[in-house]
This record gives C-alpha cells, structure tokens and sequence, in this order.
C-alpha cells in the first residue's frame, strides 16, 4: 500500500518541477499559485488511505488466491474428469471428497484429498483403508496425475447404457422410412449406415475399450416381394412356418460367413403383425481379427402386412451383455411410431370364444361355425387354420443350424415338405410353383 502513496506523491512532485522549470517573467506570481495549490492537493492524497485501497484492489497484479478461486482450491476440482484413455471417471463434491466410478455406474473407490507439503501434490486418500489411491497436481497443461497423464474434465458422466436409462433422444429412419421415428437414451447414439439403407444403428457412447465397444442395436427395414404375402396371413400355422424361412434368410443375409450358428425360437402373432425371433453365435473376428471371443446376436423380425418390407431388430453384444442390450432394444422399439392397421387373421376376429375342443398351455382351442380352427389365449382369439386338417409340423424349435462359412441353402427337407403340406391343405396347386420360386431365390 506505501508503495502506491509513494508513488502517487513522486507524480505529483515531477508535475510541480515541470511547471517551475517552464515558467518565466510575468508568469512568476501565477506559477506560485498554481505550487501552492498542487502542493496542498498532494498533502490531501497523501492522507487519503481509502483512495489508494480502491486504487490498489482495481489494478492488483498479485490478487487474493483464496478470494478469486486459483487453481489448487478444492473448488477448482469440483465435477467429473477422465483420462483420455480412462475407463472411470473421477468426481470431487467440492468440498475435497472424491470418487472413483467405472463407466458401468459402479463406484469402486471414494475418499478425501490431503495436500501433501512434501511434494505439493493433492493425495486421493482412500476412505477403506487409508491409503492413497493417487496423487494429482495443478500444472500449465492442467490437472495431472503423478505419471504424467492429464485429466479432462468433463461436462457431464456419461455411462455405459441400461435398461433403466430414460429415452431422451430422438431417431428419425433415413431414406423411404423418413417418417418413422423411436427414442433412444443419450448413453448411446444413432447412426446410419451407407451400406445399410433404411436403417438405424446404436452404439454406446463410452463403448470403446470397454466390454461394450461391439453392442450394437440395428434396426432396418428390408424390401419384400409381393409374392410372400399370401403365405404370412392365412392362420397361425402356415405363417410360423413362413416366418420361420424369412428368419433363416435375414441371418445369411446380414452376417453371412461370420454367423456360426444359429436358433429360431418364439413366433408371435401380435394381431396387427407377426414376429419371429432367433439368437446367434457370431465369430468375434468379424469386428477384429485379434478376437477370440465369439459375439452372441438376437434377432427378431416382424412383418406388418403386405407393405413390402419387413423390419429387422438386431442386438450384438458379449454374451454377458447380451440381456441388458436385448432389453434396451426393446424399449427403443417400443417407442417406434410405426403403426400397423392390418389383421393377422384372414377372417374377422370373435370378440369371444367358442367352445373348448382341446386345452392348451396358456388358453385352448375351438372350432367357429364354419368349422375353421382358432386359439384364446385369455385375452383375444388368434386365427390357427381353416377347416381342412392342418398338420402340426414335426420339426425340433431350432431352425436349420447353419456351419461356420456355408453357403446358405434350404431349410431341411422336413421343414420344406411340412410347409407344403400345409399349403396343400388349402390352397390352390398353382401356389406350389409361387412358394417354390420364393424358396429358390432365397
């Protein structure tokens, strides 16, 4: 503060000396009014401590570090950071209380941090046990850890996703299907794929490195013929049974020679759609030719009529991940804007059933008046066949198992021959060629 008086003083003294120095004859009366007034100006400055205090606080080079918040203060390290390659994040309250949480969401370690008057670094002191989990330090290029790696702080801790995670974003398909729209949650993102029009991807955001860099949740809407139609609407039956080939045909299609194998299980009539799902083994080294760790894969596919697509809904992940990725998929289909007006049923749907002729596990069997078979399952009728016996397909739940690298063929002659049966049983012969030339060209 002296230094600033004395200062202000020194100015003023040079102001006087310059004026005595250019005054000259006449002027000699003025000039000795002029040092008398500057002279009392000076003792009042002098005296004036409150005028130098706000002079000093406004042009301070050496602010107070307590009072701006200089790095180093506990408030500086408050919020989330992560190493560039780091798979946690590291989060201080503010108050010098830390935690240390893996991108899963599970906190592994949490503690205080101690200045250490040794080094100058901050030490993570861990709250189990009392030893230091690490040491960090302010430096030009930022905050760093002790061997040498610098921590980016973060505008917010993005997890891997779950299950639980809100769908807050929002996707509109690209290409013919751009009106079609679902949420996602903002621990992934969307993508589409050139080599894949009409479709959607979904990735984590924070995947890589991680046992999640190879989740993956398509959605893509595949091109049909007009000429499959007819064979997905005429009864339970005959459509699994038809869905069950579509399925073959959309895991040779996608994932080809890297598919080890595959099962179709869990056909569904929805009443407005139809659905087929199926699960697979998929050889790692599709995504990196170090992997030895098979990927496993979930399909489903669901026909919404004669539309001429069909949509396919595929989940990869590690065979650990598999589930919590399967469950984010469905919530994300869920929220699909996709409606379908059609029926399943080739015939109108009995609001009620008819009597039982032969119980099943979840609901039975009955026979309308036109002697054409149906199911309850407690909540509404699904259409199973019309009156000509149907034969209830003798083939095992998997469809056909498909080798490592094999060309895609046929389903097996039993399946084959069992569709045609069922066809034959009430349609017109010519509709063996249509269904043949359908089989062949898959």
């Amino acid at each position: 503060m002296m230094k600033k008086k004395t200062g202000m003083i020194a100015i003023l003294s040079l102001s006087l000396l310059s004026l005595s120095m250019s005054a000259c004859g006449s002027d000699k009366e003025s000039l000795k009014s002029t040092i008398e007034e500057k002279t009392e100006i000076m003792a009042e400055a002098a005296d004036d401590s409150e005028f130098f205090e706000d002079d000093t606080e406004e042009f301070s080079e050496y602010p107070d570090e307590e009072e701006d918040g200089s790095p180093g203060d506990f408030a500086d390290l408050e919020g989330s950071w992560k190493f560039d390659d780091g798979l946690f994040y590291l989060t201080f309250d503010g108050d010098g209380n830390w935690v240390f949480t893996l991108f899963t969401g599970e906190e592994k370690f949490a503690g205080t941090v101690e200045e250490d008057a040794n080094d100058g670094y901050m030490n993570l002191m861990n709250e189990a046990d009392g030893s230091i989990t690490g040491k960090l330090i302010w430096t030009d290029e930022g905050l760093m850890s002790d061997d040498g790696k610098i921590l980016n702080k973060v505008d917010q801790a993005v997890l891997l996703p779950t299950p639980e995670d809100p769908l807050t974003q929002v996707a509109n398909f690209p290409g013919n299907y751009a009106s079609v729209c679902v949420n996602y949650p903002e621990q992934m993102y969307a993508e589409t794929r050139a080599d894949l029009p009409d479709s959607l991807t979904f990735k984590p955001v924070v995947g890589n490195g991680t046992r999640d860099m190879y989740s993956d949740i398509l959605l893509k809407f595949m091109p049909m013929t007009s000429d499959y139609d007819k064979f997905l609407g005429q009864g339970f039956e005959v459509s699994k049974e038809g869905m069950r080939i579509l399925l073959n045909h959309c895991f040779e299609r996608l994932y080809g020679k890297w598919l080890i194998n595959s099962l179709g299980t869990d056909f569904i009539d929805h009443g407005d759609y139809l659905s087929i799902t199926g699960y697979m083994l998929l050889d790692g080294k599709m995504f990196t030719v170090d992997s030895e760790e098979p990927v496993r894969g979930r399909m489903e596919v669901r026909y919404y009529g004669p539309t001429g697509f069909c949509l396919i809904i595929t989940t990869l992940a590690y065979e650990d991940r598999l589930e919590d990725y399967c469950k984010i998929c469905d919530n994300i289909v869920n929220s699909c804007n996709l409606v379908s007006d059609w029926s399943t049923s080739p015939k109108a749907v009995p609001s009620q059933p008819g009597k039982a002729v032969a119980e099943e596990e979840g609901g039975f069997y009955w026979l309308d008046s036109d002697g054409d078979k149906w199911f309850w399952n407690g909540e509404r009728n699904i259409f199973v066949a019309f009156h000509k016996e149907v034969p209830v397909p003798k083939t095992s739940k998997k469809s056909a198992y498909h080798g490592r690298g094999n060309q895609y063929s046929d389903p097996p002659e039993d399946n084959l021959s069992t569709l045609l049966d069922i066809v034959d049983a009430y349609s017109e012969p010519e509709d063996y060629d249509e269904l043949m030339t359908i089989i062949d060209e898959w």
